[in-house]
């Protein structure tokens, strides 16, 4: 806990008291404090040692020793619970004493600024809290019975209260000043990494009038900040989830919540991406992958792309009808920013629908946009796929480095989102998954309307992968199909969906 002395000084003459602040470094205050703490525990389990051999020695108090023995337990586990929590306190530096001040005739503002150090970086940012040790301030001669308290909420000062604000050459009248209590709340909060000089300044404003008696007043106001655990509200990108310990990982999932929607870009091209913890027990991609191969050198790296080592791909993607049909060499599609919609699929007479609709830039809904299409090649990030063949699950993708490709089989494939959420003809579009129809064939968008492709990471043989298929029957021909075991040929271009490693 770091101090500062708020002291107002308020004169019957024109006499000027000039903002003034000094640095006082009290960084130490959380060693101080688990050494109290160590001492303590050593207290209590002398006790505990005292009790033990009262029970020993002395059967008739053995139940009353027990129940001692019992409080003195809990006592040490919170304490030591205590002593890990000062762990997540960030060591502070904050103006020792701020004086503000001048001659009160009529209405009066005084401020001053103040300035809270961080003395150490953080990882995933901090919060910052204080509280004041009184309701208001204190006169310093005795019988004076003028009250200087807290604004009462948010907004602009009132006569005779104080208030602070992060706002630069604030005024009484028109900044939003924020109220202090004996009770610590958080007045400022960072959600990204920060560096151990980050400083914020804070500044303290004071209303008064001339019912103000001349004096001296002070206010003693505590500042503490803690370092914010890792949570995906601390990522930016989909590839800061490789850079985690696997504590912090385990840290970010268990703050994401079931089926919730969260936002992150992909660092390769700054495209956003929705993502969600699904009830399979995996972190998925809800909307197709949309990144444009490009064949620039060594620009897809392990810190970006889920491949070993760099890669230089061989072909960019298309823009227009290029497709080449390859099954060993990658290829991609870009069909420009098109989003599937109900309304194209043909549900009469037989024909399949293969146009598209324009995502608009109101639509907030984006799970639905096309992305890119890529045959098997180039969603596994490869130059030439001849030498994968039956069976093969290769290890590397296109998706960004911490995420892959969908097995066929096992905890990581479609078969046990399919299981676990309980997937079918009906529901495949639907929150929280929103996979779409379509794929490239020949270098326009084929089958639009009815039939959804997805690549997994397996080869099937020389000519095929492992893929998830659903396929809505259109009258009077054709027939229902929901199969994550599929074998489309390899040069078709299909969609991409990652999960999480």
């Amino acid at each position: 806990m770091e101090h500062l002395k708020l002291k107002l000084t308020l004169l019957e003459e024109s006499i000027l008291v000039p903002n003034t602040g000094r640095f006082t470094n009290n960084s130490s205050s959380a060693t101080y404090n688990i050494i109290a703490i160590t001492i303590i525990i050593a207290m209590l389990t002398f006790l505990t040692w005292l009790v033990v051999r009262n029970i020993r020695r002395n059967k008739g108090s053995k139940l009353v020793s027990i129940v001692v023995l019992f409080v003195l337990f809990g006592a040490i586990g919170i304490l030591i619970g205590n002593s890990s929590a000062i762990n997540d306190y960030a060591p502070i530096q904050v103006t020792e004493e701020l004086v503000i001040g001048g001659e009160v005739t009529d209405a009066a503002f005084f401020s001053g600024k103040a300035n809270v150090k961080m003395l150490e970086a953080t990882s995933y940012g901090y919060e910052l809290y204080a509280l004041a040790d009184s309701p208001k301030f204190t006169p310093e001669t005795e019988g004076n019975k003028t009250v200087i308290k807290a604004i009462s909420e948010p907004g602009a000062l009132a006569t005779n209260t104080y208030g602070f604000t992060f706002e630069t050459n604030a005024k009484a009248e028109d900044a939003v000043w924020y109220p202090l209590s004996e009770v610590a709340s958080m007045i400022d909060s960072y959600s990204i990494a920060t560096a151990a000089d980050k400083t914020t300044g804070i500044y303290f404003g004071v209303l008064v009038d001339e019912t103000a008696e001349p004096d001296t007043y002070t206010l003693d106001i505590d500042f503490y900040a803690t370092k914010k655990a890792a949570s995906i509200g601390a990522l930016t990108y989909m590839q800061d989830f490789k850079t985690l310990s696997d504590t912090d990982k385990a840290l970010v999932l268990s703050s994401m919540t079931l089926n919730t929607q969260y936002t992150l870009l992909d660092s390769r091209d700054d495209k956003e991406y929705y993502i969600a913890k699904l009830a399979d027990g995996n972190v998925w991609m809800t909307q197709n992958l949309d990144h444009d191969i490009v064949t620039t050198e060594n620009f897809y790296t392990p810190d970006n792309t889920d491949i070993p080592a760099n890669w230089t791909a061989s072909a960019e993607t298309y823009t227009d009808s290029s497709w080449d049909s390859s099954n060993t060499t990658p290829e991609s599609y870009n069909p420009g920013e098109k989003c599937w919609n109900e309304s194209i699929r043909s549900d009469t007479g037989g024909t399949i629908s293969n146009s598209t609709i324009s995502c608009d830039e109101t639509d907030a809904n984006k799970h639905y946009a096309l992305g890119n299409y890529y045959n098997w090649t180039a969603a596994v990030a490869i130059n030439d796929s001849s030498s994968y063949t039956t069976s093969y699950d290769v290890d590397q993708s296109i998706c960004p480095a911490g995420w892959r490709l969908p097995t066929n089989t096992g905890d990581e494939s479609f078969q046990s989102l399919v299981d676990t959420l309980d997937l079918n003809l009906n529901n495949i579009q639907d929150e929280p998954v929103y996979f779409t129809f379509g794929s490239v064939w020949t270098g326009s968008i084929y089958r639009m309307g009815n039939r959804g492709y997805y690549w997994s990471s397996v080869a099937n043989n020389t000519g095929s992968s492992m893929g998830f298929i659903f396929i809505h029957a259109i009258p009077p021909n054709g027939y229902d199909t929901f199969n994550p075991h599929q074998n489309p040929t390899r040069s078709t271009g299909l969609s991409v969906r990652c999960l999480l490693r």
